[in-house]
């Protein structure tokens, strides 16, 4: 019972640098956690799935396209949940995406266990 862990470097608008970021990023997982990883490049795509987009391939099209618009360079393993959770949350630390303000649970304050807002909250029910 696998899952895919996939970190899509294109939002990085350096196609370039995406082989040796994506290498690094290999080595990383593969030195931290000795897993074998794959990568792909979504500009081997057929054309029949950009139809409807009207996407003309420039030079520039990573400084000017949307993100949605561009071609995903994708790396990623073959995990089990429990170790994508771990190499997920060490991603993060690594690329320093973990939101410092974010909190653990959703509740709101002041309501008590068992009862929501929809419950009435008047002593109803």
């Amino acid at each position: 019972n696998e899952d895919k862990l996939v970190v899509d470097l294109s939002p990085l608008r350096f196609p370039e640098d995406f082989d040796t970021v994506g290498n690094e990023l290999k080595a990383i997982v593969q030195a931290e956690y000795n897993l074998e990883s794959f990568m792909y490049s979504g500009e081997e795509k057929e054309d029949s799935e950009d139809e409807g987009l009207n996407i003309v391939e420039t030079e520039d099209q990573y400084e000017t396209r949307p993100i949605y618009q561009l071609p995903p360079f994708l790396v990623g393993w073959n995990v089990s949940r429990q170790d994508g959770k771990k190499i997920g949350k060490y991603l993060a630390e690594t690329f320093d995406t973990i939101e410092k303000s974010a909190s653990n649970s959703k509740k709101q304050r002041g309501v008590k266990p068992g009862k929501g807002r929809r419950s009435g909250g008047y002593g109803i029910g």
